[in-house]
């Protein structure tokens, strides 16, 4: 018995598993680590300041190592388990984005609180 009833709930899961894996195979590549440093971190340096609002998504799908990438696949195996007799893929896929974004907001949202940005700082708003 599959995990994923649906033809469209297994092929959701394999996209994310591919995805997932190639960002890591990514990392691997020492000539790839600048191009990944300033579009696949969630930093304020890349999103605020330099305008890189795709660093908000991309670092979701880019790990650098096996065991954080195994942890996110398990965990992100649970709801999607869950919710396949509930959501269509577009919606498990737009989640997914939901999700992501609100992390890196809330990353975001800890490192302007906790350390404020030198751009703040250095304008007088702070």
């Amino acid at each position: 018995v599959p995990i994923f009833q649906s033809l469209s709930s297994r092929r959701f899961a394999a996209s994310v598993l591919l995805v997932q894996i190639l960002g890591l195979g990514m990392w691997q590549a020492d000539a790839l680590l600048p191009f990944l440093r300033t579009n696949a971190q969630c930093s304020w340096k890349n999103i605020v300041s330099d305008g890189r609002w795709w660093a908000m998504i991309t670092p979701h799908f880019c790990h650098r190592e096996i065991d954080h990438l195994v942890t996110n696949l398990g965990i992100m195996l649970v709801p999607s388990f869950l919710l396949q007799g509930l959501l269509p893929w577009w919606r498990a896929t737009a989640l997914c984005v939901i999700a992501a974004l609100g992390s890196s907001a809330g990353s975001l949202a800890y490192v302007y609180l906790r350390f404020g940005p030198t751009e703040a700082r250095s304008s007088g708003f702070s």
